[in-house]
This record gives structure tokens, sequence and C-alpha cells, in this order.
């Protein structure tokens, strides 16, 4: 009785995986469209490319690592610094940490 009812209700409203998948079906395409050109890729190649992409998110990130030093600077100069004088600093470095980019440039080198 439950499994027709739950049949019905999908076919009214959809199906939530389905219309997932389908969101980000560009994306998968767009990433599977690179998988021939990576896979034809020599190891030097394959080093070159991963270079230039380092090269070029440490230069996407740069200002966001100037911002976030200069804002923990400033916090730790006056820490006797209210909370809502503090709370653009944290809301930065909130954000800072859930993209999983490392916060220093050490982190890049090897």
């Amino acid at each position: 009785m439950i499994g027709a009812f739950n049949k019905i209700v999908k076919r009214l409203v959809g199906d939530k995986a389905a219309s997932d998948v389908q969101a980000i079906q560009p994306a998968i395409d767009a990433i599977k469209s690179f998988d021939s050109d990576i896979q034809s890729l020599s190891a030097d190649g394959l080093r070159e490319r991963s270079r230039d992409l380092r090269s070029r998110i440490l230069s996407h990130v740069e200002g966001l690592v100037s911002e976030s030093d200069q804002w923990k600077a400033q916090v730790a100069a006056n820490p006797a610094m209210s909370f809502e004088a503090r709370k653009p600093c944290t809301t930065r470095s909130t954000v800072w940490r859930r993209t999983s980019m490392p916060v220093s440039r050490r982190s890049w080198k090897r």
C-alpha cells in the first residue's frame, strides 16, 4: 500500500535522486570530456599540467590569503576587541575553512 503511494507521489512530485543527477549531469559531462586529454599526457606532461593548475589556484586565492592574514593581524593586535567587531574577521575565516584550499603557500610547495 505504501509502495503504491510512494510511486504516485514520485510521479506527481518527481524523484529527488533523479533530479539531483539531472542537475549535476552537465558538470559530469564536462569533467568526462577532460578524461581523454589527461590520459594522453605523459608523466612529464601531467606534472606540467599540475604545476599550471597549482599556480592558477594560488593566483586566484592570493587576495583571500592576504585578506585573511590582515584580519588575523588586526584581531591579534587588539585582543580586547568586542565580539561584534570581530564578527567580520571570523565570518571570512569560517568561509575560508569550508573551502578545502590550503591557507598558506607552504602547503603547496613540495
